[in-house]
């Protein structure tokens, strides 16, 4: 099929190509990057969690 392309054609498919791979390396770079942040997210919800529990007084059992 590619035979039967005209320069042009298969240097804009080339371009194309391309482009269509460099725009899935950016979309996987930035899938890694939002389970970065959620993993993150999860590791300060869990902080917080436990300082908000530091916080709040013990209740003593009555004796």
């Amino acid at each position: 099929m590619s035979d039967m392309l005209s320069p042009l054609e298969r240097n804009l498919t080339l371009q194309i190509e391309q482009l269509l791979q460099k725009h899935s390396e950016r979309i996987e770079e930035l899938e890694a990057r939002v389970r970065q942040l959620e993993d993150e997210r999860a590791e300060l919800t869990t902080m917080m969690n436990l300082w908000h529990a530091l916080q709040t007084p013990l209740r003593s059992s009555p004796p």
